[in-house]
């Protein structure tokens, strides 16, 4: 919490408890969901604590390997933002802030 977020998190393995600066758990993921939708257009300060709940596994996917994707790999960055925009918008609800 408070630290640069620099980068989307997609969960490959594992499951990932979210928490407020109060200890609050907003939410909780598993494989397949991305972290910090909004770390992948921007470096910020995270508002939310992300806490391994067992070991994971993740992808980092940063702003700047974003761009060269969407110029190198269109179709590709297309599925994802439909994947984003779909599984991603349903999962993430507005009481947790960095999801989206």
């Amino acid at each position: 919490m408070g630290e640069p977020q620099d980068g989307l998190q997609l969960l490959l393995m594992g499951r990932v408890s979210v928490y407020d600066a109060g200890g609050t758990r907003l939410r909780q993921y598993g494989p397949g969901d991305a972290i910090g939708v909004r770390a992948a257009f921007e470096v910020h300060a995270s508002t939310t604590a992300a806490v391994a709940d067992e070991p994971c596994r993740t992808l980092t996917l940063t702003p700047a390997v974003r761009q060269r994707l969407e110029e190198d790999r269109e179709q590709l960055m297309l599925d994802l933002y439909g994947y984003l925009l779909t599984a991603g918008a349903d999962a993430a609800g507005p009481s947790d802030p960095d999801a989206g």
